[in-house]
């Protein structure tokens, strides 16, 4: 990339700086909106809930004599040593120290958050690299910047512009919300679930 094409870059930025009062305030909202954004996509991405009760529709990876065996159903109980679960109207329970993956369906949510993300990583790395590739700038030119310079400036332009499309793009895609939790909490509830062609199961289960 010439020197011209970063002048130019530099230049669209610099100007938010001579713009009039009302276009700098714009400017500022601007900003102060995708630091909002960002938080938030990182909050979003980062924070689950540890909540898991009898009702609660879980996938786990549990470990069996015939290997590892991926199971989906309604939480049934939740005991100090094991969980039992629903699958297609069929009790399994699995020994707490069987179990190697765990997550609890939260719902469906728009991917917002995932979009943002993405988009910053692949924004970044697509303008470093660019940057990069391109090399010390060379010649009689005003400006002249080494490759490491125009890295870090075009993957900061690209993490930026990258993490606004992605955020626009995830906004329009809804999907299945999982949050994986690390281990199993025992939480004092009484519950009532009704099995399909099994009547009822009562579970009880309290934390010391």
């Amino acid at each position: 990339m010439s020197s011209r094409t970063m002048l130019v870059l530099l230049g669209l930025i610099a100007s938010a700086t001579s713009l009039p009062a009302q276009s700098e305030a714009l400017g500022t909202a601007l900003g102060v909106g995708y630091v909002v954004l960002g938080v938030g996509a990182i909050h979003r991405l980062t924070s689950g809930s540890d909540d898991v009760r009898v009702g609660s529709v879980v996938r786990a990876t549990a470990r069996t004599p015939r290997g590892l065996v991926a199971l989906s159903g309604s939480v049934i109980a939740i005991d100090a040593d094991s969980l039992t679960l629903d699958v297609d109207s069929t009790l399994q329970r699995i020994a707490r120290w069987d179990l190697r993956s765990f997550d609890v369906y939260r719902g469906t949510e728009h991917k917002w958050a995932q979009g943002w993300a993405a988009g910053f990583i692949a924004g970044g790395a697509l303008g470093a690299v660019a940057g990069y590739a391109s090399g010390d700038d060379k010649g009689n030119d005003f400006l002249q910047f080494t490759a490491t310079q125009k890295a870090g400036f075009l993957g900061a332009f690209g993490a930026l512009s990258g993490s606004l499309i992605g955020s626009l793009i995830g906004a329009a895609v809804a999907g299945d919300r999982w949050d994986h939790l690390d281990r199993l909490p025992l939480a004092p509830s009484v519950s009532v679930v009704p099995l399909a062609h099994r009547g009822v199961a009562v579970s009880a289960h309290v934390r010391f």
